[in-house]
């Protein structure tokens, strides 16, 4: 969903870490930030994102990114391997209904914030107590404040 504040909430996070940052940003949001070629590709990206230590590395679309690619061992090996090269992983998905099931136990922690989603969606794909409650909370919520957002740790789901 446009316009919830995302790409607000993960430049105000950028802003308070001094790491080097590596940014897929197809939609020339993170001019601030020194970034990569909005032109490569996600092959080229996912490629030179695995050889980054130390980095923030942030896809600014990944809901573009697995809907094209569908599962990726790159990001798995990515999303296993940040601990020991010292990597912050930052994932921007447009519902939570896009969030691939095989990487949930790979995050530390997910930012939930309103979206187009239904309930019955939600239920259907992930089929997760917690995480239907977040979600409830947030719809809730984000009637009164469209830029509520639920901060949970993945160990919650």
């Amino acid at each position: 969903m446009t316009d919830t504040g995302k790409s607000f909430e993960v430049k105000k996070m950028l802003r308070e870490f001094e790491a080097p940052k590596f940014i897929f940003d197809v939609n020339n949001e993170y001019q601030e930030f020194q970034r990569i070629n909005p032109t490569l590709d996600f092959d080229r990206f996912i490629s030179e994102a695995t050889k980054k230590r130390g980095h923030i590395i942030v896809f600014e679309e990944a809901t573009i990114f697995f809907s094209t690619k569908g599962r990726s061992e790159e990001i798995l090996k990515l999303l296993i391997g940040k601990k020991h090269h010292k990597n912050i992983i930052i994932l921007c998905f447009h519902s939570i209904s896009d969030v691939p099931r095989y990487i949930r136990r790979y995050i530390d922690f997910f930012t939930l914030k309103r979206t187009n989603d239904t309930s019955d969606e939600v239920w259907t794909l992930h089929r997760n107590q917690r995480l239907m409650a977040y979600f409830e909370d947030v719809k809730k919520s984000s009637k009164l404040d469209p830029y509520y957002m639920s901060r949970f740790s993945g160990n919650d789901l």
